[in-house]
């Protein structure tokens, strides 16, 4: 296993350090090897080697699995109240702000949430999302725990810290975070998050969040899965047009 060389909640790197060992596991117990190599400033090389049977002529396609992932979101407080006064019409889209410094986990969260009635804005840092709170309206908040310059909690008791001086109600926030140890948890919930969605999200997870939040009403459960849709262009979505800060 590895470990973070820095382990501050504002690191530019993200990861536990596990992918790899995991990914060595799981070959070795399928009878093949995993190797890596490394230079300093030049690059890294894995080497995956299967000992696998030739396809036999004609061989079909194995069909991908269709089961959900094991985990769920995890609910931070009962207590929560489910209504949102804020948002009165499901027919308007529900804006929602997302501060996520990963590209790629940028566009699956927008791929996820193709189909509901959603207009998102992403921003790379909890900096940028402490700024636009201050000037534009949001009905719910997704924020990644880790992030460079500010993480998701400090963003998020910034905001509160704002808007409670302004006499503004604070949107909902859930933390869309892979670190979810019950400490790391409790830190969330004593930041304000209402509750945490674990990474890897997956559209179920996401919905089930919305429901615990009472927002239901912006979902569209007939509305095909991401794996059968690409993601939305940058101009497909509205109000305002999904961003991600550079």
């Amino acid at each position: 296993e590895f470990v973070q060389g820095d382990s501050s909640k504002t690191r530019r790197f993200g990861g536990a350090g596990l992918g790899m060992p995991i990914a060595r596991d799981l070959t070795q117990s399928l009878g093949g090897k995993l190797s890596v190599s490394s230079v300093l400033g030049q690059g890294t090389q894995v080497m995956l080697l299967f000992p696998l049977p030739a396809c036999a002529e004609g061989a079909v396609e194995e069909p991908p699995p269709t089961a959900e992932p094991l985990a769920q979101p995890l609910p931070i407080s009962a207590a929560a109240e489910p209504d949102n006064p804020s948002v009165v019409d499901p027919d308007v889209p529900l804006r929602v702000l997302i501060a996520e410094d990963n590209k790629v986990n940028q566009k699956v969260i927008a791929a996820l949430m193709r189909g509901m009635r959603v207009s998102l804005t992403i921003v790379d840092n909890g900096r940028l999302a402490f700024e636009l709170a201050q000037n534009e309206e949001f009905d719910l908040f997704l924020f990644d725990s880790m992030m460079p310059e500010m993480d998701g909690s400090s963003a998020l008791c910034e905001i509160t810290r704002a808007y409670v001086a302004r006499h503004k109600r604070v949107p909902p926030a859930v933390a869309v975070t892979a670190n979810v140890a019950p400490e790391q948890v409790l830190e969330y919930e004593e930041a304000g998050f209402r509750d945490v969605v674990a990474k890897p999200i997956s559209k179920k997870k996401l919905e089930q969040s919305l429901a615990s939040l009472g927002l239901s009403a912006w979902v569209c459960p007939e509305t095909p899965s991401p794996e059968q849709v690409a993601p939305a262009p940058p101009e497909a979505v509205a109000r305002p047009a999904l961003r991600a800060a550079e």
